[in-house]
């Protein structure tokens, strides 16, 4: 049991390069409109990597059942359009058709979301389209890896969110900031870098050799359970370390059979 050092490289590649976007953006000087966009953008990311686990979901699922590529294929297309009516569907009755048909017709909407989606589509029809290897292994791994993604943003937005604020809000009293706006900018894209590296090092980890023999998530680890069920209920907490080690199990013995395989 090996890394897959080339799924590594890739699982980092695009969080990596938007994370040194965020940091160029963050040191550049605040134009007119720039904390507008960044509200905008932010709350598109939200929903957007809501919808990404979903995706990965789907995914595990076509990989799962996986018998070849055109069945793979449509399961995911089919999946994806079920998807994204739902999503259309229940923005239709919070917003209106109006505002739904003038929302959806906004570049800056169409730049945030079409874009990033269709190609999100893209990548998992043609990763399903030139696999060629054990479905239910890969299906493991990507199950992981939204697990991993759901944890890491209810870590970033419950927990490590409050903190950079307050650490922010102390920073510029002691400093003695007047440039409030700015420095809230800079720090929000600052954040959001990190968030980008620390997802593309979680997808990165489920392809090291360490995770084939262990089958163990990083963020599955005690020290983060506790701090996402801080508050919890205890009969909640053991419930999820009851799944979580079920699922283990059933990595370990689908990596053990792999590897006796070979």
């Amino acid at each position: 049991m090996r890394t897959d050092w080339q799924s590594v490289f890739l699982s980092l590649l695009i969080p990596v390069v938007v994370a040194a976007g965020l940091i160029d953006l963050a040191w550049q000087p605040t134009q007119t409109g720039d904390a507008e966009d960044l509200r905008l953008a932010v709350m598109v990311l939200l929903p957007f990597e809501f919808l990404r686990i979903v995706v990965m979901w789907i995914l595990r699922d076509a990989y799962n059942a996986y018998r070849g590529p055109a069945r793979a294929i449509k399961f995911f297309l089919v999946s994806i359009l079920v998807l994204a009516g739902i999503v259309l569907f229940i923005a239709l009755l919070e917003m209106g058709f109006r505002d739904l048909f003038a929302a959806l017709s906004d570049p800056a909407i169409q730049r945030l979301i079409f874009v990033p989606t269709l190609l999100i589509v893209v990548d998992g029809a043609i990763s399903l389209y030139s696999f060629r290897g054990n479905g239910r292994i890969a299906a493991a791994r990507l199950d992981a890896a939204a697990e991993e993604a759901w944890d890491w943003l209810a870590l970033s937005l419950g927990r490590l969110l409050p903190m950079a604020g307050m650490l922010l809000v102390l920073f510029m009293v002691v400093r003695g900031s007047e440039a409030w706006e700015e420095d809230s900018r800079r720090a929000a894209l600052l954040f959001l870098a990190v968030y980008f590296v620390g997802k593309g090092a979680l997808f990165a980890h489920v392809y090291s050799a360490r995770f084939a023999k262990t089958g163990l998530r990083v963020l599955a680890a005690r020290e983060f359970v506790a701090m996402l069920y801080f508050g919890s209920d205890r009969v909640e907490r053991r419930n999820a370390e009851e799944q979580e080690a079920k699922k283990v199990a059933e990595r370990r013995t689908l990596f053990a059979q792999e590897g006796g395989q070979h």
